[in-house]
């Protein structure tokens, strides 16, 4: 008989704890971390640089000569604000969509990345091969770390936690940006016995 107990539901994160037959089957406990929509001055900002750099480019022989300056030096200056562009667009059109997913169920900690609608598993981790669980100002480094993951938004840079897992093996660092509910759920789960 699979029953869903009271008080375990979290309507903005969905969380859920499940009783089979009196007992608990496992914490189901999923978040997602997004990066903050684009906003109307890097719009702005973008289409002011587009203008530029179409006007520099379109004009470098005309400054060139009125202004006495190296064309190699105009073609440069726009070269760098082409890059930049560039940059800002990717970010603008890319990363943006990019956001990941963690998953808590039973001791299993589960990353995904999403682009758009697609998802894909990144790593799964059991949570009892975490070593040490810290947050990222408190971390001191770690020694013989053979993988770094980074699940992690370009926009947030609060309450990042830094956890090293040996998994299969392997020692491995995972950045990721956990809410207090979920960083409660993983430090229960880590101070139980097996």
């Amino acid at each position: 008989m699979l029953a869903l107990c009271s008080g375990c539901i979290d309507i903005y994160n969905t969380a859920m704890c499940f009783l089979l037959e009196g007992d608990i089957m496992g914490i189901i406990y999923k978040e997602s971390i997004r990066n903050k929509k684009v906003s109307i001055i890097k719009i702005l900002l973008f289409i002011v640089l587009f203008t530029l750099v179409a006007h520099l480019g379109a004009n470098s022989a005309d400054y060139s000569i009125k202004y006495e300056i190296r064309l190699e030096l105009i073609l440069l200056t726009d070269a760098v604000l082409f890059a930049i562009m560039i940059r800002m667009l990717y970010n603008m059109l890319y990363v943006n969509r990019i956001f990941y997913t963690y998953k808590l169920i039973d001791k299993e900690l589960i990353f995904e990345k999403n682009i758009g609608s697609t998802r894909k598993v990144i790593l799964s981790i059991d949570v009892t091969d975490i070593e040490s669980f810290l947050p990222l100002k408190e971390d001191k480094g770690s020694k013989d770390i053979e993988r770094t993951y980074k699940f992690l938004c370009l926009s947030s840079k609060k309450n990042v936690y830094s956890c090293v897992v040996n998994h299969k093996g392997k020692k491995m660092k995972l950045y990721f940006e956990p809410s207090s509910q979920l960083v409660g759920k993983l430090k229960y789960i880590m101070n139980q016995e097996p």
